[in-house]
């Protein structure tokens, strides 16, 4: 049975999370949605806006078989500091 896994790598360009993270699992936003982020113990939010979504696909290379090979998603979301 060919399955379809995923890996999900969020770009940050500016602000306090700048950076590469791997995250678990999917974020379902797309270009021009917003992600708020809570910083907890009062500090108020951040709004990040997705500026590119890219969405590969690939076969997993450990079966001789491409036919019944397993399928990689890879999703990197790229995201700016949205100022207010």
């Amino acid at each position: 049975m060919r399955m379809i896994h995923k890996t999900t790598k969020a770009v940050f360009l500016d602000g306090p999370l700048k950076g590469t993270q791997d995250w678990k699992g999917g974020i379902p936003l797309s270009e021009g949605e917003t992600l708020v982020v809570d910083r907890g113990e009062g500090r108020g939010t951040l709004r990040y806006a997705v500026v590119k979504k890219e969405v590969v696909l690939s076969a997993d290379d450990d079966t001789d078989d491409a036919s019944d090979a397993d399928a990689i998603q890879h999703i990197t979301i790229t995201y700016t500091l949205r100022l207010a």
